[in-house]
């Protein structure tokens, strides 16, 4: 069985971030198909952010559409596979 390759970002929100409420990852031109987000305070306390994930084929972008949003300082962990 073959395994296709995953991609770990890091990202520290900005007050642009969240005035713009999306932020796009690129996926260095892999195929991909999912993404798992977890935010973070800057205390490093877990935020239930809840906005929306969509995945395209060379860019992953998510959105503060959700009832918990992002703040600015907060660090967004991705995983792109």
């Amino acid at each position: 069985m073959e395994m296709g390759k995953c991609l770990g970002l890091r990202h520290v929100v900005t007050a642009g971030n969240v005035s713009d409420a999306v932020i796009a990852f690129n996926t260095d031109s892999s195929a991909a198909t999912g993404a798992l987000v977890t935010v973070r305070t800057a205390a490093g306390v877990l935020v239930a952010w809840d906005g929306v994930i969509t995945v395209g084929s060379d860019v992953v972008s998510i959105d503060n559409t959700g009832g918990v949003d992002w703040a600015a300082t907060d660090t967004i962990d991705i995983v792109i596979f």
